[in-house]
């Protein structure tokens, strides 16, 4: 089981006894380049969302920090929970254990390669602390370890995300002895670092998503020590391919880090679930819910909500619309499946 810490509420990998670093948190503001207007309109959802615990009949163990994508070759939605090597799938009713074992590494990276139809799974924190930077794949029945002549240093606790525009997968950010922040892509074959004049500061536990309205990568919040305590972020970071651009919206998230933030293409807005701050050593769990417009941030006030959490993954379920949420952590960990639809409509209508 993971050890809650004491003072950020983040915990050690279960199954690998290996204490996950320090979770202070920053929210971070992710302000795309595309105005507000340019886009048609506040989506299908309008303003009026839910979030909708379902009831599948199997669940995965409860777990937090656990990374999940939608997987288009399957149409199905795809949990890797490594500390127990377990690989999870969700097609809109239940989940199933595929019994496929999987890499055996937490809180890494993972991300869908829409141009190569696979997962994509990069680094991870190994069971004795520090973290890796294998590159694995996965085609729908097996895990593949590939090896690349060129990766980017080990590290676990980094961001990934495709970038459809450049038909690439983004990397930022991690931990490993030291806080990063270089930026790399890949692209089927090869990790190339790329070096842009400016770049957000080193961080770990950030939120990244890819901006489809906006063409562009948004990054949020994160987590970095100074001296003996937290220090939250709050900034907001767009990525064009070849240039990182800090946003100023009016209105942002407060500070957090392990938050879940995924693009739901219905409501053409970014959104962001959940995560944990910290002040003064105080920390908080957080249950808030706020959509990205490409030019600002709004917080949402669904009528229905899951409770308060951190480590929480979101995955958007292209085939069926609905952005779809699983597990976390608060002083327990969590195993309810939860999805955000619109207000009075039901999934078959989404």
């Amino acid at each position: 089981m993971h050890r809650p810490d004491a003072r950020t509420g983040r915990s050690t990998h279960r199954a690998l006894g290996a204490t996950v670093a320090t979770l202070a948190v920053c929210l971070l503001t992710l302000t795309l380049s595309t105005p507000a207007s340019a886009r048609s309109g506040p989506g299908r959802f309008g303003q009026a969302v839910t979030w909708t615990e379902q009831h599948p009949p199997t669940s995965p163990p409860a777990v937090a920090y656990a990374p999940m994508v939608y997987d288009g070759s399957t149409g199905t939605v795809l949990l890797l929970d490594g500390t127990d090597g377990m690989t999870w799938s969700w097609d809109g009713t239940t989940w199933t254990d595929l019994g496929v074992p999987a890499p055996s590494v937490g809180e890494p990276a993972l991300a869908y390669d829409e141009a190569r139809g696979e997962v994509v799974l990069f680094g991870g924190e190994t069971g004795e602390g520090g973290g890796t930077n294998d590159t694995w794949t996965f085609d729908g029945t097996a895990w593949t370890e590939l090896d690349p002549p060129t990766r980017p240093p080990a590290r676990y606790g980094a961001s990934m995300v495709f970038d459809s525009a450049r038909s690439v997968i983004v990397l930022f950010g991690g931990l490993n002895g030291v806080f990063m922040n270089d930026t790399w892509t890949w692209d089927g074959t090869t990790w190339i670092e790329v070096t842009p004049a400016i770049s957000p500061k080193p961080r770990y536990s950030e939120a990244l998503a890819y901006d489809r309205g906006a063409g562009q990568v948004v990054l949020f919040g994160g987590y970095v020590r100074k001296m003996a305590s937290c220090k939250p972020l709050h900034d907001t970071w767009t990525w064009d391919g070849t240039s990182w651009t800090q946003q100023h919206p009016a209105v942002h998230p407060g500070a957090r880090n392990s938050g879940g933030m995924v693009y739901d293409a219905a409501m053409e807005r970014t959104v962001l679930f959940g995560g944990v701050t910290c002040r003064a050593g105080r920390v908080t769990y957080l249950d808030n819910t706020w959509t990205w417009d490409g030019s600002n941030w709004m917080r949402m006030s669904p009528s229905a909500s899951p409770s308060r959490r951190t480590g929480v993954p979101l995955a958007y379920d292209e085939a069926r619309s609905e952005v779809v949420l699983f597990g976390g952590y608060a002083r327990a960990y969590f195993d309810d499946t939860w999805t955000l639809g619109a207000t009075g409509s039901t999934r078959a209508e989404l």
